[in-house]
């Protein structure tokens, strides 16, 4: 799972971590690039005084780089390296930002260490929607707030290619109470880890959900616990656990929920058929599409 770059960017010159880097990016559809450098004893020098558009300059802290991004511009934040030095819960204003965290060797070598310690490590809101986040380290050790919290209704999450308390401590992962509303998400190629007390991905209410291809190991409630939500699949993803799994303890489809696909998925427990069924769908009638989806080494249907 390396990082994926969507669209047409075009990066003009060499990053090169420990030794300073060269370039720019350009094409990013109209957008401004900002760069951002928490950690003083690694790469260039940092500073919130900087325009932080030049890698070489860049930005101390990525809440000042939020705070230069304009709505619908299509900003871009590239953080060379950062680790619990921010201002948290960090909380995207502008539309259409996406932040990308970087370093060599995937997402468990990124640079971009994002620990909200006392705090949720994003907070999402409504201004903040059409949000991208890719290449980052994330958790909130120390609190008892999941690592992502939906404060409000948020249109349009992509998020790929990063940790979620797999090194750093959070109770659930991703959380959205029945109240706000989540729409159009699509959160691929992430790895949530062992440190998770609560459900890897909670989300109450909303439509167009996508969660594919994600690796769920040794968390402490349920994968995907999936409210009333409308549209949409879960596809792909697999489910580790050495403890044994409770009836839906790999995905949970509320009974509110309707024409969500699910197929693909598999739970591995120790080295046996998992006693109990770790998919469960609550609703009346079954009005989801369940296909292939596994429970150890037998295909299985929801309880």
């Amino acid at each position: 799972m390396g990082l994926l770059w969507r669209g047409k960017h075009t990066f003009k010159g060499n990053v090169h971590f420990g030794g300073g880097v060269t370039g720019a990016i350009s094409n990013l559809g109209g957008g401004r690039a900002f760069y951002v450098n928490a950690e003083s004893s690694y790469g260039p020098s940092a500073s919130d005084g900087h325009a932080g558009t030049d890698p070489n300059s860049p930005l101390a802290t990525i809440t000042a780089a939020l705070a230069k991004c304009e709505a619908r511009r299509n900003d871009y934040i590239f953080v060379l390296g950062s680790y619990q030095t921010d201002t948290f819960p960090l909380t995207p204003a502008a539309r259409n930002v996406h932040i990308i965290g970087l370093g060599g060797g995937g997402m468990f070598q990124s640079r971009a260490l994002l620990d909200g310690q006392d705090e949720s490590a994003f907070q999402l809101d409504t201004a903040g929607g059409g949000l991208e986040l890719a290449g980052l380290r994330l958790g909130s050790s120390g609190a008892g707030d999941p690592v992502i919290n939906l404060n409000t209704d948020f249109w349009a999450l992509h998020m790929h290619d990063c940790t979620i308390g797999l090194y750093m401590a959070g109770t659930d992962g991703i959380y959205g109470s029945a109240g706000v509303n989540a729409a159009c998400f699509t959160i691929e190629d992430n790895l949530f880890g062992t440190a998770l007390t609560g459900d890897c991905i909670e989300l109450g209410v909303g439509h167009q959900l996508y969660i594919l291809r994600n690796l769920f190991m040794e968390y402490g409630g349920v994968g995907c616990k999936i409210g009333t939500m409308a549209g949409g699949a879960i596809i792909g993803n697999r489910f580790s656990m050495t403890a044994d799994f409770d009836a839906g303890d790999a995905i949970t489809l509320g009974s509110g929920s309707t024409a969500i696909f699910v197929d693909d998925n598999r739970a591995a427990e120790d080295n046996t058929t998992p006693g109990n069924n770790p998919y469960l769908d609550s609703t009346s009638g079954k009005t989801n599409a369940w296909g292939v989806n596994w429970s150890g080494d037998a295909v299985t249907y929801p309880g």
